[in-house]
């Protein structure tokens, strides 16, 4: 760590606000905030935001702690409880950490050492792993981009067609955040994929670190596993991006079907973790549908095979997505893909998909249909 790094950690005004939305979060916030609180990474802030909790919430917070900041506000949701604390965040940084999430030690301070010397970029993204309800691993680390600096124009297109990090995992200028608009209160579910977007456009691009500094908590209470407000959500968001006028532009729009596909698939896949089998197949059948008029686009064949395949697999993230030649594609998926696939009918999908997306297919992704097809007679 040079000399500039070593001054701004003894400082004593905040570099780092990390921002907390919590709600009936009093199982885990404890954990999240020691995590916070352990960091070596003086100079940050803790501002814990409490919305319209009916727990023990509140009394979890330390009081005697001059880092922490506790607000409390009516149940307004989480984007609502994040603009809370950024409109009082004192940090040039800012970490938005969900009150069941854990930052691993040293989060902080290799963040901001990566992030500090590249001010043309809105953030800096690390990787994650899971952790179930009670603190165990469940998987490798994960990273749906490849490592180093990329460019908006590189990145926009494939994070408007789905979330390539969750909040908890990237540390963002507070003034990139500032400009963009801060968070949109009237979404519920998409609504970080929402502001990286509109972060990209008004910064150069992000940085995407090798690092795991985030512990990603998965459990029955998550509201990710909301299928209700999901369908919502996807739809608010789709319209505010894609609608005529929206922000995406002319040139993303003809994106919308892939968009709209990945949602259905993440939805059925919430479906199966969230024991709504009944519903799996309905939103499955949405997805094919969503595709049947859509353009052949290359670009979007792997993230939807992924989506399909529900795997978090180290190998699967090691590659890059996005730009890639049809070999490239066809090449990730024959290597990684078809050792993935674990559900029957989502077995039968991959393949459909890949019938109607691929007309013209190259030598591999052929080899892989029938590979994948194979696997689904014998189920």
């Amino acid at each position: 760590m040079t000399g500039i790094q070593e001054n701004r950690v003894g400082a004593r005004s905040p570099i780092v606000s990390i921002i907390m939305p919590a709600y009936n979060a009093a199982e885990f916030i404890g954990d999240s905030i020691a995590s916070v609180l352990s960091q070596s990474f003086e100079a940050l802030e803790l501002i814990v935001v409490d919305d319209g909790s009916t727990d023990r919430t509140r009394e979890l917070v330390p009081s005697g702690d001059r880092r922490v900041k506790l607000l409390s506000q009516k149940n307004g949701g989480p984007s609502k409880a994040r603009n809370t604390a950024l409109r009082v965040a004192a940090g040039e940084y800012v970490w938005h950490l969900d009150a069941d999430d854990i930052l691993v030690p040293e989060a902080v301070s290799e963040a901001v050492f990566a992030l500090s010397d590249l001010p043309q970029l809105g953030g800096v993204v690390g990787r994650w792993c899971i952790i179930d309800e009670s603190g165990r691993r469940s998987s490798n680390d994960i990273s749906l981009w490849p490592t180093g600096t990329w460019q908006k124009e590189l990145l926009f297109g494939p994070m408007l067609q789905r979330t390539l990090f969750p909040p908890s995992a990237a540390l963002l200028r507070k003034s990139a955040v500032e400009q963009a608009g801060g968070w949109d209160e009237s979404l519920w579910c998409a609504e970080d994929r929402d502001l990286w977007l509109r972060v990209l456009n008004v910064s150069e691009g992000l940085l995407f670190s090798d690092r795991n500094w985030t512990q990603y908590r998965e459990h029955g209470s998550n509201a990710t596993l909301n299928i209700d407000r999901i369908k919502l959500h996807s739809d608010l968001f789709e319209q505010k991006w894609f609608s005529e006028g929206g922000l995406a532009g002319q040139q993303f729009l003809h994106l919308r079907p892939y968009v709209s596909c990945l949602a259905s698939l993440y939805m059925a896949r919430q479906c199966r973790s969230g024991n709504q089998a009944s519903r799996e197949q309905e939103f499955i059948d949405c997805a094919l549908a969503q595709l049947r008029c859509a353009d052949v686009d290359s670009s979007a064949v792997s993230a939807i095979l992924w989506e399909v395949a529900g795997t978090s697999s180290e190998a699967s993230f090691r590659r890059a997505l996005w730009p890639t030649a049809r070999r490239e594609v066809a090449e990730f998926c024959w290597s990684n893909l078809s050792a993935a696939v674990r559900n029957g009918r989502l077995l039968t999908a991959a393949s459909r998909i890949l019938e109607l997306l691929m007309k013209r297919p190259t030598f591999l992704l052929a080899k892989l249909a029938r590979r994948l097809t194979k696997k689904g007679e014998k189920r």
